[in-house]
């Protein structure tokens, strides 16, 4: 199960360079798979547990994951941005204004192909960061222990400089799921559209971006008929290989992310696209920004269902990334 969860999360990261807190989505399993169990209840409930143990893995591992952020700064082609050389991980900071002494130099030039120069202190020549280069692979750690990255959007033209602390995610508690819940295994119908539909939106950074809409979910749940939209991040010549449920309900915002949910229903490119789906909400996740405020979790695009849906992961009790 980890192996396709990792194919997932590689074609998701790939697909949406501006949304990497997307990397750790949930793949819903379908239950009409021809070798699965006959007790159903409680083969949903083993994969469930197992599912919980290997979906934040990465991020828990990563020094450069989300919940070791604790600054981001986003430049606009022509302008710099410097890190300050400092003795304390919680003081060093990017900014726009030049700094006494300066670790790193950021410059993001608005002429040439894309791309950011970085200069830090004591190394020869500038690193080189182009579009659609992951964190993982341009990283680079100061003296005092603090890691930075560069990620340049090749769609939003946009420069976004990070500042982690690897020792952060020791303070991490956990994430919290509400029990398990059999009832929020529902079957649905989808419709998927001729065309995909562009959405544009913004991120919790205030980046422009877009995500895909490419059918409707039907299903009911707590004796009410609800509608959804299934989106994709997946560029329209690509086969569908998953849907995107975004919303809030009624457990928001005391128990969920006010901002939004999401849950990812695998779909099998072997065959045509389905006329139905499982939906298992008891593997719905918060949008990162749930835990960290330094993300591009999307704003503005999540429906509300007209009910209260006790499953999947609850809010953390305390953020562990502040501002």
């Amino acid at each position: 199960m980890s192996q396709l969860l990792l194919a997932l999360t590689t074609i998701l990261f790939t697909s949406y360079s501006v949304n990497p807190y997307m990397k750790a989505l949930a793949a819903t399993d379908t239950l009409e798979s021809t070798n699965a169990p006959i007790n159903k209840e409680k083969w949903n409930r083993e994969t469930w547990t197992e599912w919980k143990k290997e979906q934040f893995k990465n991020h828990l591992e990563s020094p450069v994951s989300y919940l070791n952020a604790i600054q981001v700064k986003s430049a606009s082609p022509g302008e710099k941005l410097f890190l300050n050389e400092s003795t304390s991980i919680e003081t060093t900071q990017w900014s726009k204004e030049r700094p006494k002494k300066v670790w790193a130099t950021v410059h993001f030039p608005n002429t040439g192909p894309l791309k950011a120069l970085l200069q830090i202190k004591g190394s020869p020549k500038p690193f080189e960061v182009l579009p659609g280069t992951a964190r993982q692979d341009n990283q680079w750690k100061l003296p005092n222990g603090s890691i930075i990255t560069l990620q340049v959007g090749k769609t939003s033209q946009k420069l976004w400089a990070y500042v982690f602390d690897p020792s952060q995610i020791k303070k991490f508690t956990g994430f919290r799921f509400f029990p398990y819940n059999s009832k929020a295994i529902i079957k649905a119908q989808v419709s998927f559209f001729d065309e995909r539909k562009k959405i544009s939106h913004v991120t919790y950074q205030n980046i422009p971006t877009h995500i895909w809409r490419v059918g409707t979910v039907q299903f009911e749940f707590d004796n009410k008929k609800h509608q959804l939209s299934a989106f994709s991040w997946q560029k329209p010549d690509q086969k569908l290989k998953y849907i995107a449920l975004i919303f809030s309900d009624g457990t928001a915002p005391k128990w969920t992310y006010g901002g939004g949910r999401e849950l990812i229903v695998r779909l099998n490119t072997a065959k045509p696209l389905p006329s139905s789906v499982t939906l298992d909400f008891n593997r719905t996740i918060n949008f990162y920004c749930a835990h960290s405020p330094y993300w591009h979790c999307p704003v503005g695009i999540q429906e509300e269902l007209k009910t209260s849906l006790f499953a999947g992961e609850m809010l953390p009790k305390e953020k562990l990334v502040k501002k």
